[in-house]
């Protein structure tokens, strides 16, 4: 049975073994490695599916008959890297859980990089959970960038705020659960 080490970064990970990541489960059902992210996401690796030989053999499906072998394997996965030929690179997969606020999540979907499940609240119940940002990550609309900040609130303003969020997701987590 495998142990669990945490390592520096705060990643849970099981005892050495062959594979380059350093992780494996102690079931079929767990994650290879997985950490806590900000105040309520997590991450998890939940499986890995080749390796750098399959992204070497595939890059090299292109090499014609008479064609040498001129770079090593390692040396070959820096030039695909280094001209974006990234097609080889598909010949591995890596399988998280994710586990984010929805306005992360968004960002995620938008950016198109990945397949995703995501869980149903039409067929599960939703956990009494909700996402309230810290006080220092409340910051007033900067009037010049959309996008950005223009300062933070005073102490007693982010507090007032974060009362504010927490009531409207209970009102809407009550209402959630009367209609159940």
């Amino acid at each position: 049975m495998s142990k669990e080490v945490t390592n520096d970064n705060g990643i849970l990970r099981f005892e050495f073994t062959q594979d380059k990541f350093g992780a494996r489960p102690k079931n079929d059902d767990g994650a290879l490695a997985s950490l806590p992210m900000h105040d309520c996401g997590q991450v998890g690796l939940i499986s890995t599916y080749g390796s750098d030989d399959f992204i070497v053999d595939a890059a090299r499906v292109s090499y014609g008959k008479g064609t040498e072998r001129k770079r090593s394997s390692a040396a070959l996965l820096r030039y695909l890297l280094r001209h974006k030929h990234t097609s080889p690179f598909e010949q591995a997969e890596v399988c998280f859980y994710l586990k984010m606020p929805m306005f992360t999540a968004v960002q995620q979907l938008r950016h198109r990089t990945a397949n995703v499940n995501q869980y149903s609240a039409r067929y599960s119940e939703l956990d009494e959970e909700f996402y309230v940002p810290n006080r220092l990550h409340l910051g007033i609309q900067a009037t010049d960038n959309n996008q950005g900040r223009a300062g933070l609130f005073s102490e007693e303003d982010a507090s007032h705020i974060q009362t504010e969020i927490v009531a409207a997701q209970q009102g809407a987590f009550d209402i959630y659960q009367r209609l159940l």
